[in-house]
């Protein structure tokens, strides 16, 4: 998976994605907060 296909998921896949690979994240992360620490735990920068 890679950073522009992070962009096409909902805010709830990328919840549930994050919860997936045990990372936090709070109610006030935006779209673009979620998809960078996915970036991080994927390897992407």
């Amino acid at each position: 998976m890679k950073n522009d296909e992070l962009t096409t998921l909902t805010v709830n896949q990328l919840k549930e994605l994050l919860e997936t690979k045990g990372i936090e994240y709070t109610k006030n992360d935006k779209k673009e907060d979620l998809i960078s620490k996915l970036g991080v735990a994927y390897g992407y920068h």
